[in-house]
């Protein structure tokens, strides 16, 4: 099994400065009316690159990126800001164009204070006409499909769809939903969580705990209680979520 690439991580103790980011979850109503699962999602490839996340592998990701100048975004707590960069990262990655007005945010994550490129990102998510032409940009995207939530991650088991926790997790949070709009309306009523994970390491071994796990406070995975947390080994992923309400009322 692959190991996480130890360039990825500083190991003198330094931390990198957060970077401001976007992400948008496109949601449609599934082709097949025949599925028992009724949501769509749309997912890009991210065109692989020396010395990006999970080795430079090309990852499969929701629309989104970087905070830029043109957006005038102020600071973390400037959500409109934030909702134009990724309405405007969203156009110039898939070539589908959302109004920033329409977008829910749902989820801040922040990467972990050990790696070399870190970003806030934050989540929204949007419900998308079922016939919206995707165009990648060819450059730093080079495929997109749609795809269930339940079957991306299935996907993703299979090794076939490489993922990075915040997309895993938020794919398993957007399962169960009878339609877009019911997502939204969960969205709606739901306060944002934020994300900032607790890693314990033992060799192969990652447990990253979220907020809700009876380890998270002091960072001791052990503990008994609920979970939230991905347990990865190598670069195999598993989220577990026990003792909690369902993200969002979904799955």
């Amino acid at each position: 099994m692959k190991a996480l690439d130890p360039k990825q991580f500083n190991t003198d103790g330094t931390v990198a400065p957060l970077r401001l980011a976007s992400t948008v979850v496109l949601l449609r109503r599934a082709k097949d009316v025949d599925s028992k699962h009724k949501v769509e999602t749309l997912m890009l490839r991210r065109v692989a690159r020396k010395g990006g996340a999970m080795g430079g592998r090309a990852l499969w990701v929701f629309p989104g990126g970087g905070v830029e100048d043109q957006d005038e975004c102020s600071s973390e707590q400037d959500l409109a800001a934030l909702a134009r960069a990724g309405a405007r990262e969203t156009q110039e990655e898939a070539g589908v164009e959302v109004h920033a007005t329409a977008l829910s945010f749902f989820a801040r994550w922040i990467a972990p204070s050990f790696v070399k490129k870190r970003f806030d990102t934050f989540f929204f998510a949007t419900e998308t006409e079922g016939d919206s032409a995707v165009q990648v940009d060819g450059s730093e995207i080079d495929a997109a499909q749609w795809l269930t939530p339940e079957a991306a991650i299935a996907l993703y088991q299979k090794g076939e769809l490489p993922l990075v926790a915040p997309t895993f997790v938020t794919l398993h949070w957007l399962t169960g939903y009878p339609s877009p709009a019911a997502v939204i309306e969960a969205l709606a009523r739901a306060p944002a969580v934020i994300v900032n994970p607790k890693v314990c390491i033992e060799g192969e071994l990652w447990r990253s705990l979220y907020p809700g796990d009876a380890g998270y406070e002091t960072s001791s995975p052990d503990r008994a209680g609920a979970r939230n947390r991905i347990i990865r080994i190598g670069d195999k992923m598993t989220y577990e979520r026990s003792g909690l309400e369902p993200r969002f009322g979904g799955g």
